[in-house]
């Protein structure tokens, strides 16, 4: 099994690092729309950093690493959040604005009705973050107590965060948001 980074700002040990364009501890040259060049079922892991705003097809990208994934592989992903204008307008190639919602469509308790069969995932944490982390460090103009507080109240139950993206992100902008998926499948030896 494998460990899967795409495109990734975070470095992780022991992962497989892919990128559309060469660059420093890239392993190999691929993207998410043209298809990973690993089998079904391959990987026990990815990490998916600011990678997603830039597919034109977010559900065929998902089907995509649904594909790859193992069944109860994790999925991490982090993205801007659609609430801050400065992290959506720094890069232009961003296809859509993102909440943490966006990911319940993919999730079948939280869309029971219309979730992909073929993309199947369930959110097993999200975070939602006032600034961007970047290699573990909290910039000094917003981190702090005030963002330690803000973030606290605000990632204190699924409950919260929906409120707090609905209601209040208007005001506060939150920059990035995490999530973290688990692959459902049922396991090749289950279906006989």
């Amino acid at each position: 099994m494998i460990k899967l980074e795409i495109d990734g700002k975070r470095r992780h040990r022991g992962v497989v690092r892919l990128s559309d364009k060469p660059g420093a501890g890239v392993a190999m040259l691929a993207n998410i729309s043209g298809g990973l060049p690993f089998k079904d079922e391959s990987a026990e892991e990815m990490y998916l950093d600011h990678t997603l705003e830039d597919v034109p097809d977010l559900v065929g990208a998902m089907r995509e690493i649904w594909r790859v994934c193992r069944p109860g592989a994790l999925v991490h992903i982090w993205l801007p959040h659609a609430s801050s204008s400065w992290a959506s307008s720094r890069n232009p190639a961003q296809k859509r604005a993102f909440t943490i919602e966006t990911f319940d469509f993919f999730d079948r308790e939280r869309n029971p009705d219309d979730f992909p069969p073929d993309a199947t995932f369930e959110i097993e944490q999200s975070k939602l973050h006032l600034t961007t982390l970047r290699l573990g460090q909290r910039p000094a103009l917003t981190g702090g107590l005030v963002s330690s507080v803000i973030e606290s109240l605000a990632n204190r139950g699924r409950g919260n965060q929906y409120r707090w993206e609905r209601w209040l992100s208007g005001f506060i902008g939150f920059e990035e948001f995490y999530v973290l998926m688990t692959a459902v499948k049922t396991p090749a030896w289950a279906e006989e």
